[in-house]
């Protein structure tokens, strides 16, 4: 089992009994996702090595130019692969890397990686267009809601962000687990609102968290 920096299991059991309680009372269908992160940024690591390749040849040429040769020098190839291997250590921790990826960049994978999930977890095929997928990305600390056709029609999106906020404080605060259940109540108090449970009510997608 994945070991998250925000949830417990304790915190996935109460978020599953949260989203169990909304659909009770609606025709709608939440799911809760967690990942690590949302896509590999494998271009940025790309340009970190160029980058550090070529301040390590840069570094070597003027030792070359400004101090010569002698037997105390350090190889010429040296230099490049010292600089290489030094910074891509460095920035491969995620409090460096994530301060060298753009917030706009951080933005669009996250939203990228919660619109595939959306479709591969079952969410674009309800019964009433009455999904809702609750996205959470560690790496790049985002959340991302989705909501399906449906609901879309009838909640505007100013109505995800300020649940967004409220998750991302209760993340903040260390109380994740708690402010994603609040969340959730709040989103079934809305979904039984605009779709009421009926006689038939199955759950057409499984309650627990995705992790």
């Amino acid at each position: 089992m994945k070991d998250y920096q925000y949830f417990s299991e304790g915190d996935f059991q109460l978020i599953e009994k949260a989203i169990q309680q909304a659909e009770v009372k609606s025709r709608g269908e939440i799911v809760m996702m967690v990942v690590k992160k949302s896509a590999t940024f494998w271009e940025h690591y790309l340009l970190r090595a160029i980058f550090f390749t070529v301040m390590g040849t840069g570094i070597a040429v003027l030792e070359n130019r400004f101090l010569g040769f002698s037997e105390e020098s350090i190889p010429l190839w040296e230099w490049p692969l010292a600089t290489l291997v030094i910074g891509l250590i460095v920035t491969s921790f995620p409090i460096v890397s994530r301060y060298l990826i753009s917030f706009r960049q951080l933005e669009k994978k996250v939203y990228f990686r919660a619109l595939r999930e959306f479709t591969a977890q079952g969410l674009a095929q309800t019964k009433e267009a009455t999904g809702i997928l609750i996205f959470v990305s560690e790496f790049e600390r985002r959340v991302q809601i989705l909501a399906d056709s449906g609901i879309n029609k009838k909640v505007g999106s100013e109505t995800w962000d300020i649940q967004v906020k409220e998750i991302v404080q209760g993340i903040k605060t260390k109380a994740a687990g708690q402010a994603m259940a609040k969340a959730i109540q709040e989103m079934g108090n809305l979904l039984a609102q605009y779709f009421p449970a009926t006689g038939e009510n199955p759950n057409e997608l499984p309650n627990k968290p995705i992790h």
